[in-house]
This record gives C-alpha cells, structure tokens and sequence, in this order.
C-alpha cells in the first residue's frame, strides 16, 4: 500500500509576517504574549519554524485584536484558550 506523507510547512517569522501582512516587530510583539501565558512555538536549528496551524492562530490573533476595546493581552489569551 502507498501512503503519502507530506511534511508540514515551517514558516519564518519573516514569511509569517508577509502572510499575514504585519511588520515583523508586531510579530515578535505577539510572541511575547504568547510566551507570558505559556504558549511556545516550534523552533527548529535555533530559529522559530511556524506550521500551518500557527499561521492560523495568529491569523485569529489579528482579527480578534483588531475588535473595538480589545486588549493584545485579553485577545492572546481569547485565541490561545480556543485554538491551542
């Protein structure tokens, strides 16, 4: 039997940036969020490596921030209790 296996995307935190149209300090900014509350993403040879799924959080990330008297901090947390 075949099986197919495909290797999950790893994105820079350059590339994730240009996907989601941000600069790479909001980026960076984000991570830190994440970080205060525990999230850590995959790093591969010392650089963080974004999957799919990650471009996805953040994604969320950008829109749920983006709501009127929405706080990075309550947005990070919003996204990370129901994404991750």
């Amino acid at each position: 039997m075949l099986r197919v296996i495909t290797a999950e995307a790893a994105y820079t935190t350059e590339e994730l940036a240009d996907i989601l149209g941000l600069p790479l300090s909001t980026i960076r900014k984000y991570n830190f969020y994440f970080a205060k509350i525990g999230v850590q993403f995959t790093k591969k040879q010392g650089k963080l490596a974004y999957t799919n799924d990650d471009v996805t959080i953040f994604y969320e990330l950008k829109e749920v921030y983006a709501r009127p008297e929405m706080t990075l901090e309550k947005a990070v947390i919003t996204v990370a209790k129901n994404s991750i």
